[in-house]
Order: structure tokens, then sequence, then C-alpha cells
């Protein structure tokens, strides 16, 4: 149990800390924590603790990471390369829906709505690909962070879709933007490290 508290702190500390400061944080806190425990703490409060200053710690560091401009960025990316291109297809949807006589039901066709998944995926790949590269020495998370990004554009795109989405497809379409995205930054990694040992 302590273990998996002070991971789960590193965690959030690795998502949220600014490149400068991702090893300076939590190694302070790891100190600050092993000291509680040579005072005499149990080590299950210490690791608590670790988790409960990293968890404190979270919206301060992505306040700092906002104000340098990192997120902006990437909210440009990722509307440009997947928000706009899937709200796009989706009106296109709903124009060639209301060209149709009778056609006054909103929920989608099959077919609309597995195109629709593809392009999400698509473009969600295309987007962690771009971060990624924009943010070189830190795909990881930078991949971490674009899906998290590409989950809520998703979501905001149904959102605002005039269609009514079964559940099972705004589930399934969010935790597949993520997954493309993630997968988009994992291809940009693998292309760094070819690149690096055709050197």
């Amino acid at each position: 149990m302590t273990a998996f508290l002070v991971d789960a702190g590193r965690a959030l500390l690795w998502l949220a800390a600014p490149d400068r400061d991702r090893a300076t944080i939590p190694g302070d806190l790891e100190e600050e924590m092993r000291i509680r425990v040579d005072e005499g703490s149990p080590e299950w409060s210490a690791a608590w603790w670790f988790f409960r200053q990293a968890a404190n710690s979270l919206l301060p560091l992505l306040a700092v990471r906002w104000r340098q401009g990192e997120f902006a960025r990437l909210a440009l990316v990722s509307l440009l390369a997947f928000g706009v291109p899937v709200r796009l297809l989706d009106l296109l949807w709903t124009f060639v829906l209301s060209q149709v006589p009778l056609k006054a039901d909103a929920m989608r066709p099959d077919g609309m709505v597995a195109a629709s998944l593809v392009t999400a995926v698509a473009c969600a790949a295309c987007a962690g690909y771009a971060w990624a590269r924009e943010c070189r020495g830190s795909e990881s998370r930078a991949g971490m962070m674009c899906a998290l990004m590409s989950a809520a554009l998703q979501g905001a795109c149904l959102a605002v879709s005039a269609a009514r989405w079964p559940a099972w497809f705004m589930a399934a379409s969010m935790c597949a933007a993520a997954a493309a995205s993630a997968a988009g930054s994992l291809a940009r990694r693998w292309q760094i490290k070819k690149e690096r040992t055709a050197i």
C-alpha cells in the first residue's frame, strides 16, 4: 500500500510538474518523507503524507505550466489536428441528413458512426504525433497530456453535436481518441529512437 501511494504521487508530479522541476520536486518530497520515517512516523503515514503533498501540488504546478504557455500550445495543436476535423465531419453529416426528406431522426446510421469513429481515431493519432514532435525530450508525458486533451475534445464535440449518439459510442470514442493520441506520441518516440540508432 505504501509503495502504491508513493508511485501514485510520483505519477501525479510527473504529469503536472514543468520540465525543469520534474526531478527536483519529487526528490525533495521523498527526502522529507524519509526524514518523517527516520523520526518515527509509520511508513504508511509518511507515504500518505507524500501522496497528499503531491495531490496538493497538482493545481499550483499546472498553473505554472499554464503561465508558461504549454497548455495553450497543446490546446491549439489538439484543436487544429483533432477538434476541428471531427467537428467539421459532424457538421457535414448534419447537413447531409438535413437534405434527406422525412429524415427527422437525429440518430446517425451505423456507417456514419463508424466513419466518425475512424476519423476521430486518425485525427487523435495525428494530434498525438504533432504534440510529441513539439515537446522534444518529454514525448511520454506529452502523449499523456495530449491523450487527456483528445478525450476531452471528443467529449465536447459529441456534447455539442446535433445528433443523438449511443452511450457506448460516446465512451468508446473518448477512450479510442485517448488511446490513438497516445499511440501517435509513441510513434513519434519510436521514430526518434530509430533516427538516433541510424546515426
